[in-house]
């Protein structure tokens, strides 16, 4: 190993970073349902390629599953993890190894510091924007390690009253939250524009879409009268071209309030709907609103040479 590499890792190795994406569960929520080498696998996507075992205690059938995927580098990241912040090494995996790892999880989990302490010791992370995609209203965080970032996808869904998006949320539990009733079009738009201005004032630092897990990301400019039009069906006898009128006009709607209020919106790209969550389909809303800053995730993996030009095309990326 070269002394410039060397040199080069103990650098980077010793930086401290601000973290931009996070969904990390709060320490009394992992630590209510006793957690184990599972959870963390969970978390680290080892079952979007591995088949997780059909009870949480298997350890037999997951190193089966695993031993399948361990030198993927879903696999090899995360068992550097275990091995660095529990001191448990399970490359190759073994039913010993897990069991250990997940009593010295289940340990960990008890200090409610826990999380704070994997952030800022072991990963020189000095804040993190935090996206609770399962509770994206939630109060109850680590305000010295978190900032929290307002996922949209829910106001795409306004259409119709039971209507949730991927991760089960509606937006009409905002009716409750802001003491607001929803009858007309225009109640709805200013229930969204409520919702982004409180939301501001409650401290969060973006917005944030996950739209690619819903639907295309390609959201072209739609009539105000025709987005009214859909939301005055009330969901019945809609087309899927009809909720696309209506999704296409909330997601610039929310753009332009996002150029007022002075957010910067982070995109999920890549992975996901694979058929429509090429970054290239965010380009006419980049190039329209010129003043927002755009985040691109994941280096819209697979297209990654697109997402660099992008980047290079537009100042706001």
């Amino acid at each position: 190993m070269s002394s410039i590499y060397v040199k080069i890792s103990e650098i980077i190795a010793d930086m401290h970073v601000i973290d931009t994406h996070e969904h990390t569960y709060p320490q009394e929520l992992v630590a209510g349902r006793g957690p184990s080498i599972v959870d963390i696998f969970e978390g680290a996507y080892i079952f979007w390629i591995a088949k997780p075992p059909a009870k949480r205690d298997d350890f037999k059938s997951l190193v089966k599953s695993v031993k399948e995927i361990s030198g993927s580098a879903f696999y090899k990241a995360c068992s550097i993890a275990i091995k660095d912040v529990y001191g448990v090494d399970i490359d190759p995996p073994s039913e010993e190894a897990f069991m250990e790892a997940s009593k010295l999880i289940r340990e960990a989990y008890e200090n409610k510091y826990w999380i704070r302490k994997v952030f800022a010791e072991y990963s020189l992370i000095d804040k993190a924007l935090w996206d609770p995609y399962w509770d994206i209203w939630r109060e109850s965080f680590d305000p010295e390690l978190f900032k929290p970032v307002f996922r949209i996808n829910s106001l795409l869904f306004g259409y119709g009253r039971g209507v949730k998006d991927h991760n089960g949320n509606n937006p009409y539990v905002f009716e409750e939250l802001l003491n607001l009733k929803v009858e007309t079009f225009e109640d709805y738009i200013d229930l969204v524009d409520r919702v982004l201005e409180e939301a501001k004032r409650r401290g969060y630092v973006a917005l944030k879409s996950a739209l690619a897990y819903d639907r295309p990301i390609l959201f072209e400019d739609v009539g105000r009268e025709e987005a009214e039009r859909v939301f005055n069906k009330r969901g019945l006898g809609l087309t899927s071209r009809d909720i696309k009128l209506f999704q296409d006009f909330i997601l610039h709607h929310i753009l332009s309030k996002a150029s007022e209020l002075d957010l910067p919106v982070q995109f999920h790209t890549g992975l996901a709907l694979i058929d429509g969550s090429n970054p290239i389909n965010l380009v006419n809303v980049i190039r329209k609103y010129s003043n927002v800053d755009f985040i691109l995730f994941h280096g819209g993996y697979p297209w990654i040479r697109e997402t660099a030009a992008i980047a290079m095309s537009f100042q706001n990326v």
